[in-house]
């Protein structure tokens, strides 16, 4: 059985370990913002979904209006 000083200092790192997490989540999202969400200066962080154009690896232009219908 656990002895009631070594249960506390393992309860005393598990709440330091949690609450580590906690602060290095809360700083993420406030200093770096959320994906797709305008930021500082009127740039928005990268945003998922909508109209593309890229370059394939032949050179050929591709746009989404190819891929309508299909599973991407």
């Amino acid at each position: 059985m656990i002895d009631s000083r070594r249960r506390a200092r393992i309860i005393l790192v598990a709440g330091l370990v949690l609450a580590s997490v906690a602060l290095g989540m809360t700083l993420r999202l406030f200093l770096l913002g959320r994906p797709g969400v305008p930021v500082a200066g009127g740039s928005t962080a990268a945003s998922t979904g909508g109209p593309f154009t890229l370059v394939d690896q032949d050179g050929r232009t591709r746009t989404d209006a190819e891929f309508r219908g299909a599973l991407m």
